[in-house]
């Protein structure tokens, strides 16, 4: 047992070695060692084209230049999202790769394109366009599954780092978190790609991908990204393809992953089909800038949940404001405002972006960000300002691909076509409607300053809904009014809950309102759950066992009450044995052995209630313990045999009963009633039990110790000693001793022949049973009590005709 001990603790340090070393490779390689969510990339090359993963640009190969894109370098796709989150997404880009390259495609990069004169086999129709998108959905899932079942495993982007494929699933649900699909550069001429083709990058849907983690459970696709990312122009100038950060990390352009990653995320585009851009450059979900995109708006990181009511509150008066700029904030900061416009079924939204050198990494429009040649990135000419949205109410992620102006979902107040000088600066104002007013009192590179108009005009309150810990909230001015109603909990929660078991109550738990937590209602105790055999169910028992059969009950020993057996309580410690670890109860053998075969019911019980199940008792018959048919058969051993009825016998005869007159001394004996030459003749007595038919069960070997002392006629009645013969006139006739011995059943042949020859009589009756034993007590008892009636009733008879006797002789 210590060896195992010692092996399991050897294998616990061993793993616990191998998964820091994990942990320190990623956090070494500049990834995120406590990401909570997970993309794969996957490199896909077409049909006939070559391996490009390791292919070198600008000193960097494509897997290099891809990690330091999504994962490591100052500016990346990972950097941006945990960046305008504050730290609440840190994304992860972990890589698969087929033999340590790319996975090939069955058909060719053509075939996925549009037709023309140099491409024949592309497309023709917008529905075969639509066909050829499904299929290559079908074409990437089958070779990352055929990559799988090769064995390719989940690594960095060099290989040194193994992942578990369970990292892919950072929430749990099953499905693969994402999937990044990198084809590979374009070097077709032929080849032409238009919005909304097969091979354009966009971000959609796939279920075809599947994974078994080394847990077991099933992974399956969903959300995928696909990018066709260049590195070079036709002649191989890196300038305006590469770009590298401040530590010389060599990048690809980041717009449009982000802005597809985004997509991932639930955020939808801000322009229409027609191109027509309401937010424009106030938001990467609508025109992204490109190396370096800008950030999200403050209603769409409201709505992923990034930024909640102390960073976003609701204006409810006329009065004087202030915030942060965007991303520059510390936590909890107030980064914008909201104001619902009821007549216009519309909320604004207020932030102060900063574009200049002082706002955060992505706005700012003045980056340590270089082309491939090491000159600066341009800057955009962006106004630094608050900027004014205004979104329909009832939408979370509001869309505007599908609207038209001036009905957007969402939507920038003033400013050109690009939006890039809509933001109000320090001393402008904006009519937000005809009575609300906003102007920018002061601006600072950190925050700014404004006063609101407007709001405040008389009217009474109206609707909301009083809750326990706030009064109603107005529907025109958003303010809050009126009294708590303390009984409303509108959010509640169950504590202290706990399942019953067989071991213990279990509690339904006590409901509390999370807003004032309040107690609203007290839980009550669940009984024990009734227990359950958990060892010895439906067990077979030799009923002639030597040893103890085991029940075992999942209750606690504590609850142990007693031990039922076919309804009936068993004795402990006579019947069974109980002992701890649940209940377990053992039936003695002794116990066993007394039980009719068949089924039988047990049942232990306890606080909780009674375990039960049943067992059987089955015997085999062995032919030493078997009965012949002659010694089972015993109907003559019931009943004596005639010679030892003599009722006859026991009743003096009417000759002898003379009252009135004298009888000579010949009348008094009887002559028939004293013969009885079966019983008295000495040579029957003494045949053997086959010619006497002496019954089997009569021959008790315990009886035979002493068969002369048995029998002894003349000393059992003494009627001679009742009377006095002085008395009597004719003493001669009246007490003779043979009447009264007449009825002694003692001398029957039975009873002789029984003990004539012990020794012989004993050897015959060998391996008789205890019933025969007890047959034969039973009727020498009997016989025993007829023999005192009958010695009784000779007594009394003697005794009247002595007293009439005497009678006659005073008379006389």
């Amino acid at each position: 047992m210590k060896k195992i001990v010692h092996y399991i603790m050897c294998f616990a340090m061993a793993a616990g070695m191998f998964f820091n070393a994990g942990l320190t490779s990623r956090a070494a390689d500049g990834t995120e060692s406590g990401s909570n969510f997970t993309n794969l990339i996957v490199f896909a090359k077409f049909s006939g084209e070559e391996e490009f993963v390791d292919t070198v640009y600008g000193g960097s190969s494509v897997r290099k230049i891809t990690d330091n894109s999504f994962n490591t370098a100052e500016y990346s796709v990972s950097d941006y999202f945990k960046t305008v989150s504050a730290g609440k997404l840190c994304i992860n880009y972990v890589y698969l790769f087929h033999q340590g390259g790319s996975i090939t495609l069955k058909n060719s990069r053509g075939y996925y394109a549009a037709y023309s004169e140099n491409n024949q086999e592309g497309y023709k129709t917008a529905q075969e366009c639509q066909s050829r998108m499904y299929e290559l959905k079908l074409d990437w899932s089958n070779a990352i599954n055929q990559a799988i079942d090769s064995g390719a495993e989940i690594t960095n982007y060099d290989g040194s780092v193994t992942y578990n494929k369970a990292d892919l699933d950072k929430d749990h649900d099953g499905k693969i978190d994402a999937i990044t699909l990198i084809y590979k550069n374009t070097t077709q001429s032929n080849i032409s790609v238009s919005r909304g083709a097969p091979l354009w990058n966009y971000r959609d849907y796939a279920y075809y991908v599947n994974i078994t983690t080394e847990n077991g459970d099933s992974l399956v696709s969903e959300d995928y990204v696909q990018l066709t990312t260049p590195y070079q122009n036709s002649s191989g100038g890196l300038q305006g393809y590469l770009y590298k950060d401040g530590q010389e990390n060599l990048t690809t352009s980041l717009g449009a992953a982000i802005h597809e990653t985004g997509h991932i995320l639930g955020l939808n585009d801000l322009y229409n089909t027609q191109d027509e851009q309401p937010v424009y450059y106030m938001s990467v979900m609508a025109k992204h800038l490109s190396p370096v995109p800008q950030f999200i708006s403050v209603k769409e990181q409201e709505a992923l949940g990034w930024t909640g009511a102390e960073q976003l509150p609701v204006l409810t008066a006329d009065g004087t404001y202030s915030l942060s700029a965007s991303g520059t904030q510390d936590a909890g900061a107030v980064i914008g405002y909201k104001m619902n416009i009821p007549t216009k079924n519309k909320t604004l939204y207020l932030e102060y972006r900063n574009f200049g050198e002082f706002g955060n990494k992505y706005d700012s429009q003045v980056k340590k960000f270089y082309k491939a040649d090491g000159s600066q990135v341009d800057a955009f000419n962006l106004k630094s300002g608050l900027v004014c949205y205004l979104a329909e109410s009832d939408i979370r992620f509001p869309s505007n691909i599908n609207c038209v102006a001036p009905r957007w979902n969402y939507e920038v107040l003033g400013g050109g076509n690009t939006k890039n000088d809509a933001a109000l600066a320090q001393g402008e104002e904006k009519y937000i409607t005809d009575k609300v007013c906003i102007r920018v009192t002061e601006v600072t590179p950190d925050r700014l300053t404004f006063e609101i108009s407007g709001i405040g005009e008389e009217h009474i309150h109206t609707g909301g809904e009083a809750t326990c810990v706030s009064g109603p909230v107005c529907e025109v001015c958003q303010q809050v009014y009126g009294e708590i109603n303390a009984s409303n909990h509108k959010h509640t929660e169950l504590r202290g809950v706990k399942e019953p078991d067989s071991t213990q109550e279990g509690y339904t738990g006590d409901l509390y309102c999370t807003d004032c937590q309040q107690l609203i209602q007290q839980g009550t105790v669940i009984p024990k759950k009734c227990p359950d055999i958990i060892e010895g169910q439906d067990t077979q028992i030799d009923g002639n066992t030597t040893e103890a059969a085991t029940f075992r009950s999942n209750a606690l020993f504590a609850d142990f009450i007693r031990v039922e057996l076919d309804g009936v309580e068993l004795r402990r410690d006579i019947d069974y044995t109980v002992e701890s670890g649940s209940i377990i109860v053992r039936l003695m053998p002794e116990f066993l052995r007394t039980l009719a075969e068949g089924r039988h019911s047990i049942g232990i019980v306890s606080d909780g209630g009674t375990a039960v199940t049943t067992f059987n008792i089955s015997r085999v018959v062995t032919p030493e313990t078997t009965q012949p048919p002659e010694a089972t058969k015993t109907p003559e051993t019931t009943q004596p045999p005639e010679a030892t009825k003599t009722p006859e016998t026991t009743q003096p005869p009417e000759a002898t009963k003379t009252p009135e007159t004298t009888q000579p001394p010949e009348a008094t004996q009887p002559p028939e009633a004293t013969k009885t030459p079966e019983t008295t003749q000495p040579p029957e007595a003494t045949k053997t039990p086959e010619t006497a038919q002496v019954p089997e069960s009569v021959r008790i070997p315990v009886l035979r110790k002493e068969p002369t002392a048995t029998p002894k006629p003349t000393a059992t009645p003494k009627p001679t000693a009742t009377p006095k013969p002085t008395e009597a006139p004719e003493p001669t006739a009246t007490p003779k001793p043979e009447s009264p011995q007449i009825p002694v059943t003692t001398a029957t042949p039975a009873t002789e022949s029984a003990t004539a020859d012990p020794e012989q009589e004993v050897s015959q009756a060998g391996g008789q049973a205890m019933e025969q034993q007890r047959a034969g007590k039973a009727w020498l008892v009997t016989g025993g009590i007829i023999l005192c009636m009958g010695i009784a009733a000779g007594g009394l008879w003697l005794q009247h005709h002595i007293v009439q006797e005497k009678r006659k002789n005073d008379e006389g």
